[in-house]
């Protein structure tokens, strides 16, 4: 009798390893179906989203048509109109002021946004103050430059 239970025991034993692998089979089966699945879902994301997002550059459009200084005793004011000339919408556009001196040496930046956005062929008034007062005035300078430094891609209703 113990030899037939030892049997029995052992025609147990494989038959749960025998199950068992084959479990495991397909387990790692459905593991890599879904793994397939998740990296073309992942691709296509990718793929999405680098054409709703570009990367603000000299080839956006975007121009400083015209500036002037105004001066107060202890401010600098500069106004002007900046003018979209590409094809894309910009928003968030960030225009920045560099003073220098007589002799070229860096003094003082300051800068502005134009938070609304500008579709192509529109342009906007800016104001960027470099601001100063009694006890810390503006810094002393002979020159300016006045430059975009970035600006956010809004997308097209169609590309949503």
């Amino acid at each position: 009798m113990t030899e037939r239970k030892a049997t029995k025991i052992l025609h147990g034993f494989l038959s749960g390893i025998g199950f068992s692998f084959a479990f495991v089979l397909v387990i790692a089966a459905a593991l890599y179906v879904y793994s397939q699945y998740m990296r073309s879902e992942i691709e296509s994301v990718e793929i999405t989203s680098v054409s709703r997002w570009k990367q603000f550059d000299e080839n956006a459009g975007l121009a400083i048509m015209s500036h002037r200084p105004i001066r107060t005793e202890n401010n600098l004011e500069i106004v002007g109109v900046v003018e979209n000339n590409g094809t894309d919408t910009w928003q968030s556009i960030s225009i920045e002021v560099e003073l220098f001196d007589s002799e070229g040496n860096f003094m003082d930046e300051c800068s502005e946004y134009i938070s609304s956005a500008l579709a192509p062929k529109q342009s906007e008034n800016f104001k960027v103050s470099c601001g100063g007062c009694e006890k810390r005035p503006l810094a002393e300078f002979d020159q300016y430059e006045i430059a975009i430094k970035d600006a956010s891609y809004q997308m097209k209703q169609d590309d949503i």
